[in-house]
């Protein structure tokens, strides 16, 4: 899973929240790294996910860190290949579905956007 959510759709940030960094982000499998420009807090499916998400320019996808939306104080429920994500007064914060490549898609039913998590 990766530890911050991270993006290279800079409109997806909030940009009052923007604050520079200049920070090398590894991704596990390939050994590839890659470079944080900024943080901030980012909205993904009309949610604002409120802690410390990395936009990094070359990364081509939305990745959300699971265990920053349990630290959000929401906690999940799965159902077969769903994995919803809910609020303390159980309204559905965020959907996924698991894909053939093992990655959470963002359930288009929440998002139009394209996002998948880790």
């Amino acid at each position: 899973g990766c530890t911050f959510t991270m993006s290279g759709d800079k409109g997806l940030f909030v940009p009052s929240s923007l604050s520079p960094i200049d920070e090398s982000v590894g991704l596990a499998e390939s050994g590839h790294k890659v470079k944080a420009t900024h943080y901030g807090k980012i909205s993904v499916g009309g949610q604002l996910i409120d802690y410390n998400s990395l936009y990094v320019p070359d990364f081509r996808q939305t990745m959300i860190s699971m265990g920053q939306l349990e630290k959000m104080g929401l906690r999940y429920t799965v159902i077969g290949n769903i994995r919803n994500f809910l609020t303390p007064n159980n309204s559905v914060f965020l959907s996924f579905t698991l894909a053939a490549n093992n990655l959470y898609i963002l359930s288009s039913s929440v998002c139009s956007n394209s996002a998948s998590s880790a």
